[in-house]
């Protein structure tokens, strides 16, 4: 006795690529009935016919960018962030996320800042100078001026600041978007 064919299981909801919709549209677009290019193509009939009818909706053919995952900070939590950093652009992570959004981890902070384009660099060093050190060095400037090649090939310039080991400052970190180099200065105090 022959046996009857085995069903196919129920299918579930297909994703088709934007190559298969184009061609299923090109074939449609010549002519052939939908239940041939179903056939051809191994889908079933009711999804031709549906990508026919959603075809220029879909901008010829381009899958639409998923929703995803929404995310955890909101456009509230981002400006406060940015204004946080826009303050205290010397603030850690691990202090800005306690202070201004609690609810989130560090790294939720660090790449949110990183896709905002602020990154978290080394902050720039330059000696202290009080008014007084300004005037000095320019006084010290001016009257080098007229200095010749000559006097200047025998002077031997020293940097005469003490370094002691194991008590010199923490490198410093700051919170800048590209091209804001020398907007953020750290002062060194040297002894």
């Amino acid at each position: 006795m022959a046996r009857t064919p085995k069903k196919d299981p129920k299918r579930f909801r297909t994703h088709s690529t934007p190559r298969l919709r184009n061609r299923v549209w090109v074939r449609f677009e010549c002519g052939m009935p939908a239940a041939e290019i179903a056939e051809k193509e191994g889908i079933l009939e009711s999804l031709v016919y549906g990508i026919r009818k959603r075809f220029r909706a879909q901008d010829w053919g381009v899958s639409r960018p998923g929703r995803g995952r929404r995310g955890i900070l909101s456009d509230r939590d981002k400006r406060h962030l940015m204004v946080a950093v826009g303050r205290d652009p010397f603030i850690s992570i691990p202090i800005l996320r306690r202070d201004v959004v609690p609810h989130v981890s560090v790294p939720t902070v660090r790449r949110f800042l990183r896709n905002a384009g602020i990154m978290h660099r080394r902050a720039a060093r330059r000696p202290f100078l009080t008014k007084e050190h300004a005037r000095k060095r320019l006084q010290w400037a001016r009257a080098m001026q007229d200095k010749s090649v000559e006097y200047w090939k025998n002077v031997l310039f020293t940097d005469e600041s003490s370094v002691q080991r194991g008590q010199g400052q923490h490198q410093k970190w700051v919170f800048r978007p590209l091209g804001t180099h020398a907007a953020l200065i750290f002062p060194l105090f040297q002894s």
